[in-house]
């Protein structure tokens, strides 16, 4: 319960009211004692109450509870760093469980689901059986599915499409990134390699080469528009 942070939200708000523990219980209608112990997190109000106590305040439930489903970029940035030596240094199920206990607590937090994922994908292999790495890559799956769940219509969206392509293809479920990746043109990335990969696994050598070829031949034209436009500008 280390996440709920009500009884420090509640001291800070009521020092910033300039109000007393006792003034305080009189409007919610409880003992000075038991707001003394919601204060020092020894209990937490009755969940009936949280809606007074936030009103009281000015501020929402979620603020109240000290609740933050979000995490910003910077700190997305060292947690992945931090976890990605733990792997390195502590025992593969402990690191695991923090990934999960993470996932969990941010489960509306899109890019950190996507990297908590990434990390499942990148570190499975450490883990003790085939079947235990196999566990591994579909809880990165599923993860990958919150992402575009939460973010429909974003590079992040797209970038979780490959990644759970990529989980599919190493769970050995090529008919499934058929029906993932394909028609192309709904991703706004490259998913050749990918769908060249899952026609390689069901023994499809010509339509891989086929795949292949077309993304060679689109990124081609790509890279040409950009020297174009490069060109152009450089004349003024």
């Amino acid at each position: 319960m280390k996440e709920i942070n009500i009884g420090r939200i509640l001291m800070q708000n009521r020092h910033k009211k300039g109000i007393t523990q006792d003034e305080l219980a009189e409007y919610i209608g409880v003992s000075k004692a038991s707001v003394s112990k919601w204060e020092t997190a020894a209990t937490y109000p009755d969940i009936t109450l949280l809606p007074r106590l936030a009103a009281f305040f000015d501020i929402s439930i979620d603020e109240l509870m000290g609740y933050e489903p979000q995490m910003d970029r910077d700190n997305i940035r060292r947690l992945y760093r931090r976890l990605t030596r733990d792997f390195a240094e502590k025992p593969f199920e402990e690191v695991i469980k923090e990934c999960r206990d993470i996932a969990e607590k941010y489960f509306s937090c899109a890019p950190l689901l996507f990297q908590i994922g990434s990390l499942f994908v990148n570190h499975c292999m450490l883990s003790e059986s085939p079947e235990r790495t196999k566990a591994i890559l579909n809880e990165a799956r599923q993860l990958f599915c919150r992402v575009r769940e939460i973010s429909e219509g974003t590079e992040l969206d797209a970038q979780s499409v490959c990644m759970e392509a990529l989980c599919l293809l190493q769970l050995g479920k090529p008919d499934e990134v058929f029906a993932l990746l394909e028609p192309l043109e709904s991703l706004r990335m490259n998913p050749e390699p990918l769908l060249a990969s899952a026609f390689q696994m069901t023994g499809n050598v010509t339509e891989a080469k086929r795949i292949l070829q077309a993304g060679i031949y689109s990124s081609f034209l790509a890279l040409l528009n950009l020297l174009s436009s490069c060109f152009f500008c450089c004349e003024f």
